[in-house]
């Protein structure tokens, strides 16, 4: 991976007519300098634009023939959507966490890339996420679940994160406080969703010089995911190729279903059993290591 250059570039996959809010959501744009913004899709770009802002044209049908090669190289018919507004909303938004292996040229050169959406107003991006990067803020939840719940288990929780006794006084990743299973006689962590929520945010420190490589507003959140569609950002490199993790990643872009890809739920994950990224997120921060 190339020497980063520039510390973040947000994507944005937008297909149909502009908002009549872009003017807002661009002087947003504007005022974060360091961070290179790129909206792919069909619509022609302002004709005043910040310089750190970019339009990346594509018509719709060029899209699915590229999501196609993604899904089968050499197959450029495989994917084929409604071609109505709300196939292109819809659709747009499960297509944002393909973004940096789709335009890896618009990638290279920056320590991070995110998703977000045209109705997004944005903030001192840049100042939020060296908040969120710094290891007294970091949750790392490696050790959190039940076995019940996915996870690894107690016994396996104690042994990698060197905890002794059933109360956790935490010697390690895990703070996290445990009780007996009456019923069953399992030890197990208390509640399930300690750490996911902002209260109980200490329980699970980064303490074994882990490194930051997601970023959400969403989290910390009682449903323990881990991915949110108005902003997630990863570590380029780690993170640019997350949906590969998803074992359903091909039939959400063979689909014209909208699957809410990018989102922490989905309409399909009881249904059909597609994981969205919050899904992959969550399992790669609780259960298989690998997202912090």
């Amino acid at each position: 991976l190339e020497t980063a250059t520039r510390p973040l570039v947000v994507f944005i996959v937008f297909f149909g007519e502009l908002p009549i809010w872009l003017p807002l959501t661009i002087q947003s744009m504007s005022v974060n300098p360091r961070v290179d913004f790129v909206v792919i899709g069909d619509a022609a770009a302002p004709a005043v634009l910040p310089s750190n802002v970019h339009f990346e044209h594509i018509s719709f049908s060029a899209m699915q023939v590229r999501l196609s090669a993604l899904i089968s190289p050499g197959n450029n018919s495989g994917v084929r959507y409604d071609d109505t507004f709300v196939g292109h909303y819809n659709k747009g938004n499960d297509v944002k966490p393909m973004a940096a292996e789709l335009y890896p040229h618009l990638a290279a050169g920056h320590e991070w890339w995110a998703w977000s959406d045209l109705d997004v107003v944005f903030g001192n991006l840049l100042k939020w996420m060296d908040r969120a990067t710094r290891s007294k803020y970091a949750a790392c939840c490696r050790c959190i679940p039940r076995r019940g719940d996915g996870g690894r288990g107690v016994r396996e929780a104690r042994r990698a994160c060197g905890i002794n006794g059933e109360r956790a006084a935490a010697q390690g990743c895990c703070a996290v406080p445990l009780h007996t299973n009456q019923k069953s006689g399992e030890v197990e962590v208390l509640n399930v969703n300690l750490v996911n929520v902002y209260t109980h945010k200490n329980f699970c420190p980064c303490d074994h010089g882990e490194i930051v490589n997601v970023v959400t507003p969403l989290y910390p959140n009682p449903w323990r995911k881990k991915a949110w569609g108005p902003f997630t950002a990863f570590r380029l490199g780690w993170g640019t190729s997350l949906f590969r993790n998803s074992p359903h990643w091909r039939s959400v872009l063979a689909s014209a279903d909208y699957a809410h890809f990018d989102e922490w739920w989905g309409t399909f994950h009881y249904s059909r059993g597609w994981e969205t990224m919050g899904d992959v997120i969550t399992r790669l921060a609780e259960v298989e290591g690998g997202a912090v």
